[in-house]
């Protein structure tokens, strides 16, 4: 518009008007890309580990900084995204979850006050906080928060699955194991699961593991015509982890706790130890 109307149309009045909008645009995509590289930055360190780590935590502190005069100047869809996502990850990255549970809440005002439904925003902060009451155990809030995640949620996307696991997880933590088994057998047998990225996939391995476990001291009764749990080898299993076998300050943790459940399991107990 501003080449048309400078270039071929010759208003003065609406050029100016369309090269001061593009100016204003320019300057906001600038931000927005800069919050992206400042984001990108973080979690490219983060994807494949669940560890906490310091010095994630000290960048997520300096980078929440650098943006926030651009977060008050602008209220922008992207870089208030990308802003939040660095803004609980100050407190992620240290096991904060009451204080990551009260970044979400700012994060799902500022999105609840768009006079559009901003679905994929609310749809991440929905499910951090369902990851933060089941941290902090606080079981009713997380399940109050499990049904507006899911009213958000289409079947088949990535937030779909990652809602899934942190379902599965909730209902472990309340003892509803036969409704952790539902959620598991839902999430694998989807057709879109096999396109998922490898190391979602390897978290669903260690839930294998530990559905397969509860099958075996009977607090979860399988389908009868699930076959998947009859010939469940710790071996194979390790040997399908071996992202998170790696990280060995996080999930490894959950891998060596399944390896020991078995082994007490088999009466294996000096290995146990």
């Amino acid at each position: 518009l501003r080449l048309h109307y400078g270039a071929r149309d010759g208003n003065l009045k609406k050029y100016e008007h369309y090269d001061q909008l593009f100016r204003d645009f320019e300057a906001l995509y600038q931000v927005e890309n800069h919050a992206e590289g400042l984001y990108t930055e973080i979690v490219v360190r983060y994807v494949k580990s669940k560890a906490t780590d310091e010095e994630i935590h000290r960048k997520a502190v300096d980078y929440a900084k650098i943006l926030e005069a651009d977060m008050e100047k602008y209220d922008s869809y992207r870089l208030h995204l990308l802003g939040n996502l660095i803004r609980i990850m100050i407190h992620t990255t240290v096991n904060d979850y009451a204080g990551a549970a009260g970044a979400c809440e700012r994060a799902i005002r500022f999105f609840e006050a768009k006079n559009y439904k901003a679905v994929v925003p609310l749809q991440i902060w929905r499910f951090q906080q369902l990851v933060c009451y089941t941290q902090l155990r606080q079981f009713d809030a997380g399940k109050e928060v499990a049904e507006k995640c899911a009213a958000l949620l289409e079947e088949g996307t990535f937030n779909w699955f990652k809602y899934q696991e942190l379902r599965l997880v909730l209902s472990m933590h309340t003892k509803n194991y036969q409704q952790a088994y539902e959620a598991f057998c839902q999430t694998v047998t989807h057709s879109r699961f096999k396109y998922l990225p490898e190391s979602v996939v390897e978290s669903w391995k260690i839930f294998e593991a530990y559905v397969h476990y509860l099958i075996k001291v009977k607090r979860i009764v399988p389908d009868e015509d699930d076959g998947r749990f009859n010939n469940f080898r710790l071996g194979r299993f390790l040997n399908e982890t071996p992202i998170y076998s790696k990280d060995k300050r996080g999930m490894n943790i959950t891998i060596m706790v399944i390896q020991i459940l078995f082994m007490i399991l088999h009466r294996k107990y000096a290995d146990a130890i």
